[in-house]
């Protein structure tokens, strides 16, 4: 076994040491048993090509590529303690069902039962290792963590030029890609929720540039995706395809502009600590629970993208908006009324207005999202 994972090691092709293997059986200059050890190495062997290229990969993929290390390694460790009874069950299989001879007398025979041991054992080892998925998942995600220095690229993850075989299939995965949209553009708010609460200034300009820099990539996104949008609209649709198009083009639209905004909401903080705006702190308890609302709308508008549009939550959303729009018609009454009576700088104020005013827009955005994808029918 150890001989079969070196060489697969050093050759980082599973299929040329199987074929080496094979033809080792066929020449008779090693037993069935010896070769099927091999091709249990030949599996612990061949991910390393895969742990090899996740070096430099993103978190996810280095993820994938310890899965694949766990999978096919305990695999081998479960058929190393049956394994002199499997393969009696092989031998046994290629004498009665292909008409072979016994691989363990008959050095012609062991080529095709070699095969058989090999796809016989790979089947088995998904039908085990498959109620396990979960937890190899979170062992990966311990040996894996995200690096908070290190951010996931802001990119499309499952669409890419062209579109499938069927409008259906493209939109299937374009519908996957908005979520995933989504999903990053919440994230997005969510740094500028931790700037708005971050006091040391290197910290906060980290934030605001990791802001700004991924406002750009939303931008992309939002050009990639219409793209790919755009060839799908110009293949044959049917009515109820044509209606998905235009839902997904109007909340891809949406989606992006809640980007602008948790930039420009960045953007107004930066003003703030250039200009030593003071906010007392009912103006930073106000805008914090209007971010929790905001983050509510988000959390909605998420779970929407996620649904099918007849399952869509349009209620529940619209509820969340009306409470946005009411507490911020109730800041800007308190806001008009502290003006007057000069409690906060002038400078604090424009500032502290222009931040609930940006939220209360992030609530219309999320809201357009859901009710775009209520009104296909």
């Amino acid at each position: 076994m150890g001989i079969g994972t070196l060489l697969t090691i050093l050759i980082q092709s599973s299929s040329a040491t199987m074929a080496l293997t094979l033809v080792m059986c066929n020449s008779g200059w090693i037993s069935f048993e010896i070769a099927a050890a091999m091709v249990l190495g030949e599996n612990i062997g061949t991910t390393i090509t895969a742990n090899l290229a996740a070096m430099i990969a993103n978190t996810s993929a280095k993820r994938a590529a310890r899965a694949h290390l766990i999978f096919n390694t305990f695999g081998v460790i479960w058929m190393l303690m049956v394994l002199p009874y499997f393969l009696d069950a092989v031998a046994w299989v290629n004498m009665n069902f292909f008409a072979g001879g016994n691989p363990f007398t008959n050095a012609a025979s062991v080529p095709v039962a070699l095969s058989l041991f090999h796809t016989g054992f790979n089947i088995l080892n998904v039908l085990i290792m498959i109620w396990f998925a979960r937890f190899i998942v979170k062992v990966v995600t311990t040996l894996v963590p995200v690096r908070e220095d290190v951010e996931e690229e802001f990119k499309l993850q499952h669409i890419k030029t062209g579109t499938l075989s069927t409008p259906e299939a493209s939109l299937f995965l374009a519908k996957k890609e908005i979520s995933t949209y989504a999903k990053s553009t919440k994230k997005m708010f969510g740094y500028a929720k931790q700037a708005f609460n971050e006091t040391n200034d290197k910290s906060f300009n980290k934030l605001f540039d990791k802001i700004n820099k991924r406002e750009d990539e939303s931008d992309d996104m939002e050009v990639e995706i219409a793209n790919f949008l755009t060839s799908v609209s110009e293949t044959r649709l049917s009515k109820e395809n044509s209606e998905r198009v235009r839902a997904y083009f109007k909340m891809v639209s949406d989606i992006e502009s809640v980007g602008d905004s948790a930039l420009n909401l960045a953007k107004a903080m930066k003003r703030k600590r250039e200009q030593k705006a003071w906010f007392p702190q009912e103006l930073r308890d106000n805008i914090n629970k209007m971010f929790e609302l905001i983050d509510n709308a988000l959390d909605m508008m998420l779970e929407n993208t996620k649904k099918d549009f007849s399952e869509v939550n349009v209620k529940k959303a619209w509820e969340i908006e009306r409470e946005i729009n009411d507490y911020r018609n109730t800041l800007k009454a308190e806001h008009l009324i502290s003006v007057e009576e000069n409690k906060y700088k002038i400078q604090a104020g424009i500032i502290y207005n222009d931040m609930f005013c940006e939220c209360e827009k992030i609530g219309d955005y999320c809201i357009n999202v859901s009710e775009a994808m209520s009104e296909v029918k």
